[in-house]
């Protein structure tokens, strides 16, 4: 899991291969990211959540952004 005090989502990577990027005002799930083929390993949150990092144990990195799909 990952939270950036400057902002107000929390991104949590899972062994489900997605990202889930959550409020933290109410925990309701924001968006799904999924892309990667395996196990999302770690994921970041840029200060101003206009950037997603993720890392998978398919040795890619993916970045993502708030108009992505």
């Amino acid at each position: 899991m990952n939270h950036k005090k400057a902002t107000s989502l929390l991104a949590t990577a899972s062994y489900d291969m997605k990202v889930n990027i959550w409020s933290d005002r109410d925990f309701s799930l924001v968006r799904s990211l999924a892309g990667h083929e395996s196990k999302v390993a770690s994921s970041d949150i840029t200060a101003d959540s206009s950037c997603i990092a993720t890392v998978s144990r398919d040795r890619t990195i993916k970045l993502w952004t708030s108009s992505s799909n």
